[in-house]
């Protein structure tokens, strides 16, 4: 009699599985309130492109502002980086070779993907945050990198003690304050722009007009929660970041009528700033 354990796995059941456990709650949720939010993501699909569709060229330029600071050799950083980590996988010891170079094929089809999605999903190649998501593609060959150099030093003799060494040098050094952080500048503002506007205002109901721009973006979320921790009432007037901010944050028409109006622009604007942070100016409108 054949033994149970012994029977053979269909393939990719498990990655059907994890897909299907992620597919649920859209599935749940679209047959609870049908339709859904599909109807939105279809409606957005179509009508996402507001201006012409940016060209092969443009696209490259995006998804290439991820991988290197803009300068006159970032055009080849992404192609060294493939090269040097086919490089690290033909040098790895052959056990270490499959996964690294499934490693770098998966990075270089993530990027390709990226480049499409930049061409026919992302309305506004100025808005970056859309992308964030890809720093992790030269991250993943970085690490086929250091993965092959640590595999092929752990054959020499003093090979662990060096890479105790580095491993315990790269510790420290994230440990360290202020090593490594995505965090802007601009918001270590936020607690003083929020005293400012709470004097300008008068403690009355806040009602965030969020301009357009990359500065007033993450300016106006970190304002709202700022507000909300300080115990002042606020809500966003702008419908379109509803997703965003939730419809809980969006403003009612009588809080958009009855709350103090509090925009935020690109600094510059030829309105008279009531404040100026360093991404954006605020205006407390009376």
């Amino acid at each position: 009699m054949r033994d149970a354990a012994s029977a053979p796995v269909m393939p990719g059941a498990g990655s059907t599985g994890i897909a299907a456990l992620f597919a649920l709650p859209i599935v749940l949720n679209t047959l609870v309130n049908w339709p859904g939010e599909v109807p939105k993501y279809l409606s957005y699909s179509k009508g996402q492109q507001s201006g012409a569709a940016p060209t092969l060229a443009e696209a490259l330029h995006y998804a290439r502002q991820f991988w290197a600071p803009q300068s006159s050799v970032a055009r080849y950083v992404p192609p060294l980086l493939v090269l040097g980590a086919l490089a690290a996988c033909a040098a790895a010891p052959r056990s270490a070779r499959r996964p690294l170079l499934a490693l770098t094929g998966a990075c270089v089809l993530a990027e390709a993907l990226f480049v499409v999605y930049a061409l026919v999903g992302i309305d506004d190649l100025g808005q970056d945050y859309v992308g964030l998501f890809s720093w992790s593609v030269p991250l993943g060959l970085l690490l086929v990198i250091a993965a092959a150099l640590a595999a092929r030093a752990a054959q020499l003799p003093a090979g662990r003690l060096l890479l105790g060494a580095v491993a315990l040098g790269a510790t420290v050094v994230a440990l360290s304050e202020g090593a490594f952080t995505l965090r802007s500048e601009g918001l270590s503002e936020l607690p003083a722009t929020v005293q400012q506007v709470e004097r300008a205002t008068d403690r009355d109901p806040v009602v965030l007009d969020v301009g357009s721009g990359t500065g007033p973006f993450y300016t106006g979320t970190g304002l709202l929660l700022q507000l909300e921790r300080a115990g002042t009432p606020v809500c966003v007037l702008n419908e379109e970041l509803r997703i965003q901010v939730t419809s809980q944050r969006t403003c009612t028409t009588g809080e958009a009528a009855d709350g103090r109006r509090v925009e935020l622009r690109e600094p510059g604007t030829s309105t008279a700033p009531t404040l100026t942070t360093a991404q954006s100016d605020v205006t407390v409108l009376p």
